[in-house]
């Protein structure tokens, strides 16, 4: 999901009709991103917003969040006070009578922060004299610290479709170079539970390209990762359309009592 660092059209976009707009209608995305705190009873405490958001989306978001309601933490069997980052991926779509609605289009919980920019990992020069691009979708162990314990790839993708050896030898190559390099990775860890900072399993994307010009990439086997146990088919979904320099947190202990994704703010 692409976060837009000029909001000019957010605050546009809340002043003038569809009407006005040029046709076709055009649908915008952006995220908001903050952080949420949750009681022991799973309600919102409080939360906040990070960035240069629209006035008018502030207040969308925040009329709606404050009415969540989530699935109470547990530790030892008690119900703790909890806190995250939330990451609200939202879509102006028109409505009828020259308006328009925010929707939902996903929200995740739990996505740490880089302690620096993640150093890319070195490009095979094999590959690179035969003009192979790749896509390697890592998950990623980080413990409490921040460091990163394990990684592994569950799927790498190339820019030719080739079989056999030869694909499986280029996709190892990448493989190899992508996990070398997030073993070194440093986060900061979002997620608190009763005070304390936990471990996380995140998926990051990277991206082997050539630049300038387009990427297209022929997805490869999905190899199962023993510590990404359970997965819904939306957070699957997902895998598809991150994008170089995302990530995706996978074992939040957040979960929300009543799914949000689809509805309008």
């Amino acid at each position: 999901m692409k976060t837009s660092k000029n909001h000019g059209w957010w605050l546009a976009l809340l002043l003038l009709p569809l009407a006005a707009m040029a046709a076709p209608p055009m649908t915008y995305e952006m995220d908001a991103v903050g952080e949420i705190e949750i009681g022991p009873d799973g309600a919102v405490k409080d939360y906040r917003l990070g960035g240069d958001l629209p006035q008018g989306v502030v207040q969308a978001v925040d009329s709606n969040v404050r009415r969540w309601k989530f699935e109470p933490i547990l530790v030892d069997g008690r119900p703790v006070i909890a806190t995250t980052r939330m990451r609200l991926a939202l879509t102006a779509v028109p409505t009828e009578g020259d308006q328009f609605a925010l929707k939902v289009t996903n929200v995740w919980f739990g996505e740490p922060g880089k302690r620096r920019t993640l150093a890319p990992p070195l490009y095979p020069p094999a590959m690179q004299r035969a003009y192979v691009e790749g896509k390697v979708s890592l998950i990623v162990k980080v413990d409490a610290d921040g460091n990163v314990v394990d990684a592994m790839s569950e799927q790498t993708s190339l820019s030719k479709d080739v079989k056999g050896k030869t694909a499986n030898r280029w996709r190892r190559m990448l493989e190899e170079s992508s996990v070398a390099a997030a073993r070194n990775w440093k986060f900061t860890p979002t997620e608190k539970i009763d005070g304390e900072a936990t471990p996380t399993l995140v998926r990051v994307p990277v991206v082997f390209s050539m630049g300038g010009r387009w990427s297209g990439f022929v997805p490869g086997p999905i190899q199962p990762v023993p510590w990404l146990i359970r997965e819904s088919t939306t957070s699957q979904a997902m895998r598809d359309t991150l994008e170089d320099g995302q990530m995706q947190p996978l074992d939040s202990r957040f979960k929300l009592a009543r799914d949000v994704v689809g509805t309008t703010l």
